[in-house]
């Protein structure tokens, strides 16, 4: 069974003191990501499409998606793609929705893209385990922290 902890912050100081912290009490490297819209969940855009519904609705969606950037973003790069992944890559950049989601090793560029949009949330995971945090930044903030046991 998972836990959640939440805990809010409510500044830039509280938030950098609240990284420092969890940084410090916790061994290994941490990823963070930024999400404008604190209701999302860590769901790749792709799987937030209201209209589909099962796996073969995403793949089929993704095929379309991936054929109409390959044709429509010639003009717009002089390099060759060598392979899906790179395509995915490029198409997740230009805000293509895709089955990836961005992450940083930086906590104030996973701050920067939560707040540019109102409302938002910031998730930390820690890479060597499967902890997943995330900051909420509203009206006021807070930190999620999920443990498996």
């Amino acid at each position: 069974m998972s836990r959640v902890k939440i805990r809010f912050v409510e500044s830039l100081k509280e938030y950098i003191s609240l990284v420092e912290q969890l940084n410090t009490n916790h061994k290994g490297q941490f990823w963070y990501r930024g999400c404008g819209k604190a209701s999302y969940e860590l769901k790749p855009s792709l799987y937030r499409h209201k209209r589909s519904k099962t796996i073969e609705d995403f793949m089929s969606l993704e095929q379309k998606l991936i054929a109409r950037f390959q044709q429509r973003s010639i003009p717009f790069h002089s390099r060759t793609i060598a392979d899906l992944w790179e395509w995915l890559f490029l198409m997740q950049h230009y805000g293509v929705p895709t089955r990836l989601l961005d992450w940083s090793e930086s906590p104030l560029m996973a701050l920067f893209f939560a707040v540019t949009l109102g409302p938002a949330r910031t998730w930390l995971a820690r890479t060597a385990s499967i902890h997943q945090r995330c900051i909420d930044l509203g009206a006021r903030s807070r930190i999620v922290e999920q443990e498996s046991h």
